[in-house]
């Protein structure tokens, strides 16, 4: 709490998520519709091209990047509207906030770091929502043992890849 920038940047995080989270609450129902193969594999092509057609432009523009932690919040509502595209089943989360952040300034790196600190909002969220709302049917199919092993798994090795991965942005 007394750290300014810190608190500015959670700030902003917790801003980004508002529009995602909010469309994912109200038209959760609706999007469960579109769960199947075309939706999905038509989502992967589309986001494929997207990010293909972003590198393109990314390589082309020499403009001074924004610092991640000078961040506005309409900025950071900009990034979150991104966000909402990955409602469709299929296309990328990050892909999604990684390209709204090269679109508002961010350079790459500061881009990827932000969507990283939102996923880790959104994906602690979603679970929960999913969870509460359909809790007992996990626990009927699973024992919650074999659910926290999951997680505990899950957590370990996201962790070292997420430290891995940074090390290796460091470093290009």
């Amino acid at each position: 709490g007394k750290d300014k920038i810190g608190f500015k940047l959670g700030w902003n995080v917790g801003l980004a998520f508002i529009p995602a989270g909010l469309a994912g609450f109200f038209l959760d129902d609706y999007i469960q519709r579109f769960y199947n193969r075309t939706c999905v594999a038509n989502a992967l092509i589309v986001g494929g091209i997207v990010l293909l057609v972003m590198e393109y432009f990314r390589r082309r523009n020499n403009q001074h990047f924004k610092d991640l932690y000078a961040m506005s919040w309409t900025m950071a509502l900009t990034i979150g509207l991104f966000q909402m595209v990955a409602l469709w089943p299929g296309f990328s989360r990050s892909l999604a906030t990684i390209m709204g952040g090269v679109c508002v300034g961010l350079g790459l790196i500061q881009a990827i770091r932000f969507s990283f600190l939102l996923g880790l909002l959104t994906s602690l969220v979603a679970t929960g929502y999913k969870f509460l709302k359909n809790g007992s049917e996990i626990l009927m199919l699973m024992d919650g043992s074999t659910c926290l092993l999951g997680i505990a798994v899950a957590f370990l090795i996201g962790t070292s890849t997420i430290y891995s991965f940074f090390k290796y942005l460091e470093n290009d």
